[in-house]
C-alpha cells in the first residue's frame, strides 16, 4: 500500500557517547551514531593517544583583555643537535592581534568559520620562532594544558567537540538537512576547522619522518608517564622560507631553552598574563652555510628566518596528516594468506592488474575460479578467507594509496588541506572546493547514504620524505646509496655525477662539505629534481590533455639504478587538461621546498637492514633537469623570446645571442656575461614584494625574473643548478635543427620522385638496410626523412648523427654535390632574369605614378592593366653545400665526446670547443636569422659537464621514461585531477608489486613442495620494455648472482642480487678495470677443448699467473718467500712438464652471451640466425687495435685461479687497401675521435696469420662494439665501421690494469 505520509524525515536516535554526546545523551541523526562510536573506541587506544599526544598543542586563552594564542609545530626532532647549529625541536608561536575577537570566533560553527575567514586578517598576524621549553617556569602564567572538560557537557548541555578525535580532525560526515538546526556550534577558532601538525608515534609505528625513538617532547612526557591529555586547538598554518641569516642567537637554539625576553603587545606594553616572551622573528635566525667556492650561497642573510602568513585551509608540509607507512615485504607476504598457493595466486593477480592492465572484473573472475576450484580439491576451507575480488586483494597486500589528495582551487590553482570540510570556499576566489557529482548523487540516493562531496580539482602529492623512507627499509639499499664512497674521484677524470664540481664543494647546514669524509654516522643523499608535462588521451573523442609530473631520483645510486621503477620517485602531479603557470606552479613548489628544507636540516631518521632502529639522513638537491619551457616556470626565468633576458644562464640579450658567434666576437665584446645568483635573487624578492599584477608584469618585462620557491634553499645556486638539459638542447635542439630545418625542408634529402628517379634519401635508406648495430642503440626508421618514417625521438637522433650519418652523409654528398651545385647555377641564373624584369617593372610603375602626381589628374588605371609592383623575387639557397660535410663532422664529433658516459678534461675541452666551431660555421654558413636560441644555449654546456660529470647524470630521459610509464597505465576519462590520481596510485601500486615479488623471489619457502619462489623468479623476466639508450637501460631480465672474471678476484655483485638488475644494465663503474666483463648464461655442457684452444689458453695462463704465489711444491713450508715461484701451467700432454705440474684444465662451457661494460655481446655461434649484429667488435693486443667478429665465448675453471676465466674466439677483418676509399679524399681524417675505418667486404684473415693477433683472447680485450655497414658503389666492395663506445676509453690508451 503507498505511504502518503510525506517526504520521510530524518530519523533521530539517542547517542550517550562520552567523545560527543555525554552520559546524558542527545538526539542525533541515526547515521551519525556510528562515527559518534567509532571515536569512542578510537578513544580508548594507545595509539590514538600516542598519535593525539604528538599532534601541534596550543594553550587557550582565558579572560578578557589581550592575550596571546600560542600555537606549537613540530619540526622533525633528532636527539641532540647535529653540529650544534639547529635546534631539534622549534616551536611556532602566532601573536594574534585581538583576543577577544578570537575567544568569540571560537563559538562560530566549524563550517561556517572556514567558508567565512578573513584573508587579511590572517596576514595581519605577527609571528616568531622560538624553542619550546622543557616544561613550565614558575613564574609563567601560559595557562595549564587542561584535559577534565573534553567530552564534557557545556553550560549550554551540549558536549564540547573534542579537538583531539581523529575523526575530527581527518573525516568530516556530510551534514543532514536538519542537523544545522539540532547541532550546537562547534568550538573552533578564528581560521575555521584546521588539522594540527600530525606525526606517527615513534615507537608503534615504522619509523618515519619527525620520528626518533629516544626523542620524546613535553606533551609526549605527560602521555606516557603522567597520563595528562593536554588539551589541542586547531592551529593556522605557517610557510616557513629559507631566508637564513649568518648571525645565530646560541641561546635561542639550544633544545628546551627558555625564553629569555618578555615580548610586547602592540601598542609596546607587556602581553598580560605572560612573564616569558617571545622574540621577534628577525631576531632568530638559522645558521647559513658557506656557499661553492666563488659562488654565493643562494639565500642572503636576511635578518632572521622569513615566515610566511598563509591561509590556514592552504596546503603546507607542516600542516599535512601523516601518510600510513607501509609495512615490511615480508610481513605483508606472510600476512596475506597462510596458504603458500594463495598468496601465490593472490601476487599474480596483482602483478597481472599493475603490468599488463587486467580489469578488475577480468581479475574477480579468475580469484573465484581459482578459490572455488581450491574448495573443490579440498585445498582450502569452504569457509576460508581466500578473496575473491582484485579489491580485497590489494588491500589484503597493502597496495593501497599512500599519498595526499589535495583539493585544487580550480580558478587560480592553490593547494588546499586534505582534510578541509567539504563547504570550504577558496579564501582567494570565493570558488567553492568542493562538488556533488552526478554519480554520488545517484548512489548516495539509491543507497541512502549521506552525500559524499568530491574537489572540483585535485592533485596527488606525496613528499620525498616519505618515498626516501620507504626506499630504504628496501634490502641493501643503503648500501647502494653510500657505495660511491668506494671509488675515489679521480682529478679530471669524470664517469658519474661524484666527480663533478657540485657535488663536492655543496655545503651542508654545518657549513662542512655535504659529501665531505667526516665521519657523521649518517647517510647523505642527493637528489635530482625532474619537472615534465606529457599530453595523454582521455579517450577517443575527449580533448588534448596536460598532466604534469614532479619526481626526484637519487643522485647516489649508479647511472643504470636510476631508471629502474622502482627507484624513481615521483612527488606531485599538476592536473589537467592546461599547464600551470609560473606563478600557479609554485604552489606545487614550495610543499616540495618545504620537504627539501626539512631534509637539508634535519634529516628523515629511516629503518633500514644495518639500522632498524633507524639512521638519519640528510638531503640535497643537486640539480634541477628540466626542458627549457619547464626551467622557464620552475626557476622564474623568463623565455627564450624575452627581449632582456632570454638567457638564464647569461645577460645576452635577445638582440645579441648570436654576437659571440661571429669572428672576433670576443675581443670585441669581452667574455660571454654569466648571470650572478645574487642579484637574481635580489630581483626575485623584489618581484614578489610588488603588490598588483601590472606591477609584477611590469617588473617582470623588464627584469626577466620572478620568485622561486627554489630560491629558499641555502645551498641551491638557481643559475648554475638549474642546467639547461643536454637531451632537449642538443638532440632535439640542434640535431633536429640540422637535420630537419637544413637538410629535410631545405631539400638537401631529398625522397624518390614518382617516376622513380633515385635521390639522396634512397641512398641513405640502402644503407640502413645493411647496416649493423647492436640492439641496445635503437632502430631506426627504415624510410627515416620521409613522412612515412614519421618523427625522431631524441634517442633515434643520437643515434642517427654518431651511427650511419658519420658513415653515410659524406658519400651522399659527394655523389650529388655537383648536380645540386649545377641546379643551384641555373636558378641564380633564372633568378637574374626574373630580377632584371621585376626592376623593370618597378621602374614603369614608378613612372606612371610620377606622371599622375604631376598632372594631379584623377586617372583610372586601365583595366587591362594591373600597377600593382609584384613582389621581389628571392635570392635562391643552394640546397647542398661544399662545407656541409666538415660542418657535420664536427657536430657529430662533439656530439660523441660531450654524450660520452666518461670523459676526462680533454675530451670535454675537444667537444665543446668542436660545438662552438659548429655554431659560428653554421652561423657563417647559413647566415644568423636561421639561428635558434638553442644555438647559444649550448655555449653553457662545457662548464655543465664539469659541474655533473657527464650529460648522463643530468639530462632529462629519465623523466621522458616517467611520461612514457604514466601514459601506458590504464586511464579513465575522468577530469578534475582524478586522471593524474589514477596515474600515481598505478604508479606506486606497481612498485609496491615488484618489490614485493623481489621479497617472494629471494625467500625460500618452508614447504618442501612450496613453489613460490620459483614463480617470483619467473615474473621478474617477464619484460615488455622497447629498446633504446633507456630503455635498454632499464632493462630487467633474470636475477641471478655471478661470478666475475677480474684477474683473479671472485666476489659477487651486491647491486644486481639486491635490486634485480637485468644483464644489459649491469654496467659497474664502481671497479671498471675488474667488473667490465660478465658472463651470460651457459649455453649447454662443457666441452673438450680444441688444439687451437689448448694452446692459447697455456700461453694465457703463463703470462698472466694470479695475483699471489703459491710455494714450491720441493721447498720445505719454512723455506723463505724468495723460494715461492708463480704456478705454470702445462698441456696435459707435455712430456716435459716434471712432477707435480699444474695441467690445463680440459673442457670448457660455452656461454650464450657475455656482457662488457653492460652491454650484451652474442656471439656468431649462438645467435638464432647464425649471424649476430652485435659480435662486431674492436679489440686491444700489444698496444696495437685491431677489428673483428666474435665467433663464441666461453668460460674455463682453471685450478690454482681463483675464478673463472671469459675468452672469447674472433674473426678478424682485413684492412681495405690503401686508396680504396667511398668518397673522394678523406672528410674524416681531421676527427680520428670517429674512428671511421673501411675493411674489405666479407673478408677475414686466416687464423694463422702472422699479422693479426691469437684468435682466442680474453674477453676484456674487447673494448666496445662496432657499428657496420656496406659502402655502396665502391670497387673492390668494402665495409665502414665507427665505434660505438660510450665512455672516453677508446680514445685514450688503456691502463696498465686494462691491458690482456
Amino acid at each position: 500500500m503507498a505511504d502518503n505520509s510525506g517526504p520521510a524525515e530524518t530519523r533521530l536516535e539517542l547517542c550517550t557517547c562520552e567523545s560527543e554526546c555525554g552520559p546524558s545523551g542527545r538526539m542525533i541523526p541515526a547515521y551519525e551514531i556510528r562515527n559518534h562510536r567509532r571515536r569512542d573506541d578510537r578513544r580508548q587506544t594507545t595509539t590514538f593517544r600516542r598519535a593525539r599526544g604528538l599532534r601541534v598543542a596550543s594553550a587557550k586563552v582565558l579572560g578578557t583583555g589581550r592575550g596571546v594564542m600560542n600555537t606549537t609545530a613540530r619540526v622533525a626532532p633528532s636527539r641532540a643537535p647535529l653540529h650544534g647549529d639547529l635546534p631539534s625541536v622549534a616551536r611556532v608561536r602566532v601573536l594574534g592581534e585581538h583576543a577577544e575577537e578570537a575567544a568569540s570566533d571560537n563559538k562560530r560553527n566549524r563550517t561556517n568559520s572556514i567558508s567565512g575567514i578573513d584573508p587579511p586578517e590572517a596576514q595581519r598576524m605577527r609571528m616568531s620562532v622560538t624553542p619550546e621549553p622543557h616544561e613550565q617556569s614558575a613564574g609563567s602564567s601560559r595557562p595549564a594544558l587542561e584535559t577534565s572538560n573534553i567530552g564534557k557537557a557545556d553550560n549550554t548541555g551540549h558536549t564540547r567537540d573534542d579537538p583531539h578525535d581523529i575523526e575530527d580532525l581527518y573525516y568530516n560526515p556530510p551534514p543532514s538537512p536538519t542537523s544545522w538546526r539540532q547541532s550546537p556550534p562547534q568550538s573552533s577558532n578564528d581560521y575555521g576547522a584546521v588539522t594540527p601538525r600530525a606525526s606517527p608515534e615513534p615507537s608503534a609505528a615504522p619509523l618515519g619522518l619527525y620520528d626518533d625513538p629516544d626523542d620524546l617532547d613535553e606533551v609526549q612526557y605527560r602521555l606516557d608517564h603522567e597520563g595528562g591529555e593536554p588539551g589541542i586547538d586547531s592551529e593556522p598554518a605557517l610557510a616557513v622560507a629559507g631566508e637564513q641569516s649568518a648571525e645565530v642567537a646560541p641561546a635561542l637554539l639550544e633544545r628546551h631553552a627558555p625564553p629569555q625576553t618578555a615580548p610586547t603587545s602592540t601598542d609596546g606594553q607587556a602581553e598580560e598574563g605572560h612573564g616569558q616572551g617571545v622574540p621577534s622573528a628577525s631576531s632568530v635566525a638559522l645558521p647559513r652555510p658557506a656557499p661553492l667556492p666563488e659562488r654565493r650561497s643562494s639565500s642572503p642573510a636576511a635578518g632572521g628566518l622569513e615566515l610566511l602568513p598563509v591561509h590556514p585551509l592552504y596546503a603546507v608540509l607542516s600542516a599535512l596528516p601523516p601518510l600510513p607507512a607501509r609495512r615490511a615485504d615480508k610481513d605483508i607476504h606472510a600476512a596475506s594468506h597462510e596458504k603458500w598457493y594463495v598468496r601465490v595466486i593472490l601476487m599474480a593477480v596483482a602483478y597481472l592488474h599493475t603490468t599488463h592492465h587486467v580489469t578488475f572484473r577480468a581479475a574477480n573472475i579468475v580469484l573465484f575460479t581459482i578459490r572455488t576450484i581450491f574448495v573443490a580439491l579440498r585445498l582450502l576451507d569452504i569457509g576460508d578467507a581466500m578473496p575473491t575480488t582484485l579489491t580485497t586483494t590489494l588491500r589484503r597486500l597493502d597496495l593501497t594509496d599512500k599519498f595526499h589528495v589535495l583539493p585544487v582551487c580550480a580558478k587560480c590553482r592553490r593547494l588546499f588541506r586534505p582534510d578541509i570540510d567539504t563547504s570550504a570556499r577558496c579564501p582567494e576566489c570565493k570558488n567553492s572546493l568542493f562538488k556533488r557529482g552526478l554519480l554520488n548523487i545517484v548512489v548516495s540516493t539509491l543507497r541512502k547514504l549521506p552525500l559524499r562531496m568530491v574537489p572540483h580539482l585535485a592533485a596527488p602529492f606525496r613528499p620525498l620524505s616519505a618515498s626516501l623512507i620507504q626506499f630504504l627499509a628496501r634490502p641493501d639499499s643503503e648500501k647502494l646509496v653510500d657505495q660511491w664512497r668506494a671509488d675515489p674521484t679521480v682529478q679530471g677524470v669524470y664517469r658519474r655525477i661524484q666527480d663533478g664540481r657540485i657535488w663536492q664543494t655543496v655545503k651542508g647546514s654545518d657549513g662542512l662539505p655535504f659529501f665531505g669524509p667526516q665521519e657523521h654516522g649518517e647517510l647523505r643523499i642527493g637528489v635530482v629534481y625532474h619537472l615534465d608535462w606529457f599530453s595523454c588521451r582521455r579517450s577517443p573523442y575527449a580533448p588534448s590533455h596536460s598532466s604534469g609530473a614532479l619526481s626526484f631520483s637519487i643522485a647516489n645510486l649508479e647511472q643504470l639504478l636510476r631508471y629502474r621503477l622502482e627507484n624513481m620517485l615521483p612527488t606531485a602531479m599538476t592536473p589537467g587538461p592546461t599547464e600551470p603557470d609560473a606563478e600557479e606552479l609554485q604552489y606545487y613548489q614550495e610543499l616540495v621546498v618545504d620537504d627539501l628544507l626539512v631534509l637539508y636540516h634535519e634529516g628523515v631518521l629511516a629503518p633500514t637492514r644495518r639500522h632498524p632502529q633507524g639512521i638519519r639522513s640528510r638531503v640535497v638537491c643537486i640539480c634541477a633537469s628540466l626542458d627549457h619551457p619547464g626551467m622557464c616556470k620552475s626557476g622564474g626565468f623568463a623565455d627564450k623570446n624575452h627581449a632582456e633576458q632570454p638567457c638564464p644562464k647569461c645577460m645576452a640579450k635577445l638582440t645579441e645571442l648570436y654576437m659571440w658567434f661571429r669572428v672576433d666576437a670576443e675581443l670585441e665584446h669581452g667574455a660571454l656575461p654569466l648571470r650572478d645568483d645574487q642579484r637574481r635573487h635580489a630581483l626575485a624578492k623584489e618581484w614578489r614584494s610588488l603588490e598588483t599584477d601590472d606591477e609584477r608584469r611590469t617588473h617582470f618585462k623588464t627584469f626577466g625574473t620572478r620568485w622561486t620557491a627554489f630560491s629558499r634553499l641555502p645551498y641551491f645556486d638557481v643559475t648554475r643548478m638549474m642546467v639547461i638539459d643536454p637531451m632537449h638542447n642538443l638532440l632535439l635542439g640542434i640535431v633536429k635543427t640540422q637535420w630537419y630545418s637544413r637538410w629535410i625542408k631545405g631539400s638537401a634529402l631529398r625522397a624518390d620522385t614518382e617516376t622513380g628517379n633515385r635521390r639522396e634519401l634512397s641512398v641513405l635508406h640502402d644503407f640502413l638496410e645493411s647496416f649493423e648495430i647492436p640492439a641496445w642503440v635503437g632502430r631506426l626508421p627504415s624510410r627515416v626523412g620521409e613522412p612515412a618514417g614519421g618523427s625522431l625521438s631524441a634517442d633515434e637522433y643520437k643515434s642517427l648523427f654518431t651511427g650511419p650519418c658519420v658513415l653515410v652523409i659524406p658519400i651522399i654528398w659527394d655523389r650529388f654535390l655537383d648536380a645540386a651545385t649545377e641546379e643551384h647555377q641555373r636558378a641564380l641564373r633564372r633568378y637574374e632574369k626574373a630580377r632584371t624584369a621585376w626592376e623593370k617593372s618597378a621602374n614603369a610603375v614608378h613612372k606612371a605614378a610620377q606622371a599622375r602626381a604631376s598632372t594631379g589628374a584623377d586617372v583610372k588605371p586601365s583595366a587591362k592593366k594591373d600597377d600593382t609592383l609584384p613582389p621581389a623575387p628571392s635570392v635562391p639557397v643552394p640546397r647542398m653545400q661544399a662545407e656541409e660535410v666538415d660542418l657535420f663532422l664536427k657536430l657529430a664529433t662533439a656530439l660523441k665526446l660531450i654524450l660520452a658516459s666518461s670523459g676526462t678534461d680533454a675530451s670535454y675541452h675537444r667537444g665543446c670547443g668542436l660545438l662552438n666551431k659548429y655554431l659560428r660555421d653554421y652561423q657563417a654558413l647559413y647566415g644568423e636569422d636561421k639561428m635558434v636560441p638553442n644555438h647559444h644555449f649550448a655555449l653553457h654546456t662545457e662548464p655543465q659537464l664539469f659541474d655533473y660529470g657527464t650529460v648522463y647524470d643530468i639530462w632529462a630521459f629519465l623523466a621522458e621514461r616517467l611520461n612514457k610509464l604514466f601514459k601506458d597505465f590504464n586511464l579513465n576519462n575522468w577530469g578534475g585531477g582524478q586522471l593524474e590520481i589514477t596515474m600515481m596510485r598505478a604508479f606506486y601500486r606497481n612498485v609496491d608489486v615488484q618489490m614485493l615479488i623481489q621479497h617472494m623471489a629471494t625467500e625460500a619457502g618452508t614447504d618442501a613442495l612450496d613453489a613460490s619462489q620459483a614463480i617470483a623468479k619467473y615474473l621478474l623476466k617477464d619484460s615488455r620494455e622497447a629498446r633504446g639508450t633507456v630503455e635498454a637501460t632499464a632493462q630487467q631480465n633474470e636475477s641471478q648472482t655471478v661470478r666475475v672474471s677480474a684477474h683473479g678476484s671472485d666476489e659477487e655483485t651486491p647491486a644486481r642480487t639486491a635490486l634485480n638488475i637485468g644483464e644489459d644494465e649491469l654496467r659497474n663503474q664502481l671497479q671498471p678495470s675488474s667488473r667490465r666483463v660478465v658472463p651470460g648464461p651457459a649455453r649447454g655442457k662443457p666441452v673438450p677443448l680444441s688444439d687451437a684452444f689448448t694452446m692459447s689458453l697455456v700461453s694465457y695462463y703463463n703470462a698472466h699467473p694470479p695475483c699471489a704465489v703459491v710455494q714450491d711444491p720441493d721447498s720445505p713450508r719454512s723455506t723463505s718467500r724468495s723460494r715461492q715461484r708463480p704456478p705454470h701451467v702445462y698441456h696435459f700432454h707435455d712430456p716435459a712438464a716434471p712432477p707435480g705440474s699444474m695441467f690445463l684444465e680440459p673442457a670448457c662451457t660455452p656461454l650464450s652471451y657475455i656482457l662488457v661494460d653492460g652491454h650484451r655481446i652474442t656471439p656468431h655461434a649462438t645467435s638464432s640466425s647464425g649471424k649476430s649484429t652485435s659480435a662486431v667488435v674492436k679489440v686491444l693486443h700489444q698496444g696495437a687495435s685491431f677489428c673483428g667478429e666474435v665467433m663464441r665465448a666461453f668460460s674455463h675453471v682453471q685450478p690454482g685461479f681463483p675464478a673463472a676465466q671469459v675468452f672469447v674466439e674472433m674473426l678478424y677483418m682485413v684492412p681495405a687497401p690503401p686508396g680504396v676509399s667511398p668518397v673522394r679524399g678523406n672528410p674524416w681524417e681531421p676527427y680520428p675521435e670517429l674512428e671511421v675505418k673501411f675493411w674489405l667486404y666479407r673478408k677475414h684473415h686466416d687464423t694463422k696469420s702472422p699479422l693479426i693477433p691469437p684468435p682466442i683472447l680474453p674477453a676484456s680485450s674487447i673494448v666496445c662494439q662496432l657499428a657496420r655497414g656496406a659502402a655502396p658503389g665502391t670497387t673492390p666492395p668494402i665495409w665502414m665501421t665507427t665505434t660505438l663506445e660510450r665512455h672516453a676509453a677508446s680514445m685514450e690508451p688503456p691502463r696498465e690494469d686494462e691491458a690482456p
